[in-house]
């Protein structure tokens, strides 16, 4: 389960791109955080929440882990609703 394609996608938004780079880890830690929520809600609801967050994200992002996370428990609501 990694999310190779995903967060490339991401990265080409710059805000987000600039979030990844001010990690220790960079996009190495990205990906784990990322691995992280998708064994706990799903694959298909952390790729939904990662097109959402690119397509969305038009200013300099001060806390990337947390706002990602936003996007995925935002999108885990919307499905379990929708369902």
């Amino acid at each position: 389960m990694v999310f190779e394609k995903e967060i490339e996608k991401v990265k080409k938004n710059i805000f987000i791109s600039k979030g990844i780079t001010k990690l220790p880890g960079k996009t190495g830690a990205y990906r784990e955080y990322i691995t992280h929520f998708g064994i706990k809600y799903g694959e298909n609801i952390v790729r939904e929440a990662l097109k959402k967050m690119y397509n969305s994200v038009k200013r300099e992002v001060p806390d990337i882990k947390g706002l990602t996370a936003a996007y995925i428990i935002k999108e885990s609501k919307l499905q379990k609703r929708g369902a």
